[in-house]
């Protein structure tokens, strides 16, 4: 499509499947809450018309580190051997009218992230406690999971080649904009 870019290539040999020369994976998933949303950021945020707890988001995101089976946060149609993923860290920040979730792990399952993203939404508008998290990861069941959120708002950011690697890094700062131009000028 007109809208990929390659930005840099390496040869690598030995490898039939470029999947497993990546360890892990940095997303990043952009929430904009005005009310009014400009035009032109428009494609690359979900907007979100609800007002948004910011600290209950925070502390629900916190259950998700570690290494969990995460089978409640898989979407239909996923043919994987196993659903246990690790998630390093997990942020939710607010900047101007923006919510940001970063996640960085080891991998993620068929929609995951927004998954995730969507369920922390339903915390922060109230409809899922945040005690209630732990017990959706242990059902093991989508049911129990809030909305998958749109793509558009989703990026990723940086990918891994080893574990000390994704151990080491550190979210970068989340302003949109600076996030934008670097993505359009890399």
């Amino acid at each position: 499509p007109n809208e990929i870019r390659v930005n840099k290539v390496e040869r690598r040999y030995g490898f039939l499947d470029a999947r497993k020369l990546v360890l892990g994976k940095h997303y990043r998933y952009f929430i904009f809450t005005n009310q009014v949303i400009p035009p032109f950021i428009f494609p690359y945020v979900w907007h979100s018309i609800w007002n948004l707890d910011v600290k209950k988001m925070q502390e629900a995101s916190v259950f998700f580190k570690g290494t969990h089976d995460f089978k409640s946060f898989q979407a239909s149609g996923s043919n994987v051997s196993t659903t246990v993923r690790t998630i390093y860290d997990i942020q939710v920040k607010s900047n101007k009218n923006f919510v940001v979730l970063d996640v960085k792990g080891t991998g993620f399952l068929k929609h995951m992230i927004r998954i995730i993203a969507g369920t922390i939404v339903a915390v922060g508008k109230n409809k899922i406690h945040i005690e209630e998290i732990p017990k959706i990861i242990n059902a093991k069941n989508r049911d129990f999971a809030g909305p998958t959120l749109p793509g558009k708002g989703l990026f990723l950011v940086k990918l891994f080649k080893s574990e000390d690697e994704i151990k080491d890094y550190i979210f970068p700062d989340i302003d949109f904009f600076e996030f934008m131009k670097k993505s359009l000028n890399q």
